[in-house]
């Protein structure tokens, strides 16, 4: 009779467990989908807010450009340094930027083989009375036709045109981005209300489980002493288990905070301590060390003339070429910025500047692509090596390669540049 009842008591948990674990399941299974499909939705407005804006952008650069070209060519007044060609270039890489990005966002073709239905408000703005689809593809026309007019009173008349176009198209180019910007947030507001949703829903589900699954269970627990051994054992399992799942977690986010997150480098954190280390070994076991520092020249113009996606694959670019001119045992964190710094462990002077001049020149001749073209970079570097002057602390170090390092900026980047002041180290 009680092994009958221990059989049906374990039964009866059996199917409630199963009760409990699919109505969680289907629960949070929902709310991820239902998150996914809002969130996938607001990311797809918050890139047409982007391309909008740099829509609205371009209408300004091909009205600049456009005057710029026009006193160049006809009045030789304009003080830019750039030859007509290359302001003809420009005007037509603006108006091809603002013709695809008309078409994007008139059709809807935001991203590859996805289409984004148009609001009615956004599609009024298009192709209802404002009618800015056409518009902004007259205002590239006429960018167009300007590039190839030899004429000058002819090449005036199309100027006079672009002025007229510009100042309304520029605030019917901002509604849209404000349009834009409203819907993005309605669909934020419905994100917070599917989030507020999803946890009633589940503080719902959760307490009609306690009320008609999990207290009903309980009840008939505490009347077999056999039953409850076996809930302690249960127990005990789920315990080890997150336990196991926690450390695991844990071994996770330890790495994390010793990598940069977008080079995978060691950061700065792990390279002060290293060099402790160093420095101790230096004392201790008289191990020669050198502390290479590196700055990428010119990063700022890459990241303003191509942009911050161009700048992080330059230094996501950078950081592989350190790392395939070093030693397994060498360190190669990144500092902050486009700075990297070297560890060399138990190398002489003479190596570690051969090592870092390596480093100088497989950058300055590695293509970095951008854009169907090969952008070229160079470095700069700064060099400490405990044979130049014994190691005080890490500041002190660090402080002196650093001057080092700028010093070959001053005198005109891609070079190296040893420790030469050894009072701070």
């Amino acid at each position: 009779m009680w092994q009958l009842d221990i059989r049906k008591l374990e039964n009866n948990i059996t199917i409630r467990y199963v009760i409990a674990i699919s109505l969680i399941a289907f629960l949070s299974t929902t709310a991820y989908y239902a998150l996914k499909s809002a969130l996938s939705r607001s990311y797809d407005t918050a890139l047409i807010v982007n391309i909008s804006g740099r829509q609205r952008m371009l209408s300004q650069h091909i009205a600049l450009d456009a005057h710029r070209l026009y006193l160049k060519r006809f009045d030789h007044l304009d003080k830019c340094q750039h030859s007509a060609a290359f302001l003809m270039n420009a005007l037509e890489k603006s108006a091809q930027e603002m013709a695809l990005a008309n078409q994007r966002l008139s059709t809807g073709h935001i991203k590859n083989e996805e289409f984004e239905t148009l609001s009615p408000a956004i599609h009024e703005m298009y192709f209802g009375k404002m009618d800015l689809a056409k518009r902004v593809d007259d205002y590239v026309a006429l960018a167009r036709m300007l590039e190839k007019e030899n004429d000058k009173v002819a090449a005036r008349e199309v100027l006079s045109n672009i002025n007229g176009l510009s100042e309304s198209l520029l605030h019917d180019l901002n509604l849209v981005v404000h349009e834009y910007q409203k819907e993005g947030e309605q669909k934020l507001t419905k994100v917070q209300q599917i989030e507020w949703f999803n946890w009633i829903l589940t503080l719902i589900v959760l307490i009609l489980e306690v009320v008609f699954i999990f207290k009903p269970m309980v009840r008939k627990i505490v009347q077999l002493n056999e039953s409850e051994a076996r809930t302690m054992a249960s127990l005990q399992e789920l315990v080890a288990l997150r336990t196991s799942h926690l450390e695991e977690a844990n071994s996770k986010l330890e790495k994390l905070a010793q990598h940069d997150a977008l080079t995978g480098l060691l950061n700065r954190l792990n390279m002060e301590e290293d060099i402790e280390n160093a420095i101790n070994d230096y004392f201790s076991q008289q191990v020669p060390f050198a502390i290479l520092m590196f700055d990428v020249d010119w990063f700022k113009r890459v990241n303003d003339n191509y942009g911050h996606d161009v700048g992080d694959l330059v230094l996501i670019e950078v950081a592989m070429q350190l790392k395939q001119g070093v030693r397994y045992d060498d360190k190669v964190y990144r500092a902050g910025g486009e700075e990297f710094v070297v560890l060399l462990s138990r190398t002489p002077l003479e190596n570690s500047l051969a090592k870092a001049m390596d480093i100088i020149k497989a950058v300055e001749e590695h293509p970095f692509p951008v854009d169907g073209a090969q952008l070229k970079l160079t470095l700069s570097g700064g060099l400490y090596h405990s044979d130049l002057c014994p190691p005080v602390d890490v500041k002190g170090v660090l402080k002196q390669v650093d001057i080092a390092l700028y010093e070959s900026k001053n005198q005109g980047r891609n070079r190296l540049t040893q420790v030469q002041d050894c009072k701070d180290c």
